[in-house]
């Protein structure tokens, strides 16, 4: 999520923002009026803008929405808009910072420990590649068009040990055709070293990947990321 957002959606929802970020009960408001949906459609709204913030969850949710309903009553407040709009973009800021270098450490451990699996093939760039099928056709190159199925996933967590999936085109049903070097550098590799009829498994690190700028809201500045890539057809020579 982009800074600039942050100080938004504190401004007109944060305290329903932060609050549904917490663990524990949450109480149950009936919504009777059109003022009742309309509050609680901002903290949904709210809600989803932050949900993937960097460190949203140490924030401390009641003097987010003790100091929220001062400012709707315009209280007394410890900080001047100027003041709270610096706060808000160094907590942030360092908190990516801080995604950004576990993401890499992340990457390289996982990366380190996978290399020495079976089947896994590491290229002098750093990208690993296992290969699950191999196809009899021909193999792109890097002026070709190609035809794929895919799956992305981020890397294995206690949440999703076969990793989030992010994107799928076998999940939509479709098929996407793209140029060979109209992707990430690491797509652009794997592709020109498999057959048409291959299905590879490919695991990109972050620098052959979206690197410290992420993609998304799922894809996180500097994450390696894992696909599985069938190659169908080659559209153009």
């Amino acid at each position: 999520m982009k800074l600039k957002n942050f100080a938004y959606a504190l401004t007109i929802g944060g305290a329903f923002a932060f609050a549904s970020c917490q663990t524990g009960a949450v109480k149950e408001y009936p919504l009777t009026t059109q003022a009742d949906s309309t509050s609680y459609a901002i903290g949904v709204g709210m809600g989803k803008n932050l949900e993937n913030a960097p460190g949203v969850g140490k924030l401390n949710a009641d003097i987010i929405a003790a100091a929220f309903k001062s400012s709707l009553n315009k209280g007394e407040s410890k900080l001047t808009e100027e003041e709270s709009q610096a706060v808000i973009r160094a907590f942030f800021t360092a908190q990516q910072e801080l995604v950004k270098t576990e993401n890499i450490e992340k990457g390289k451990k996982y990366l380190e420990e996978n290399k020495t699996k079976e089947g896994v093939i590491t290229t002098e760039s750093g990208l690993q590649y296992k290969v699950v099928k191999k196809g009899d056709g021909a193999i792109p190159a890097s002026t070709d068009k190609v035809k794929v199925h895919y799956t992305g996933r981020l890397l294995p967590d206690a949440n999703n040990p076969e990793g989030k999936v992010f994107d799928s085109s076998i999940e939509r049903g479709e098929p996407i055709e793209f140029d060979v070097t109209g992707v990430i550098p690491g797509w652009t590799e794997a592709l020109q070293l498999m057959p048409v009829g291959s299905e590879f498994k490919v695991y990109i690190p972050s620098e052959l990947a979206y690197g410290e700028r992420g993609a998304g809201g799922d894809i996180a500045p500097n994450s390696t990321l894992v696909f599985d890539i069938q190659l169908l057809d080659i559209v153009t020579k």
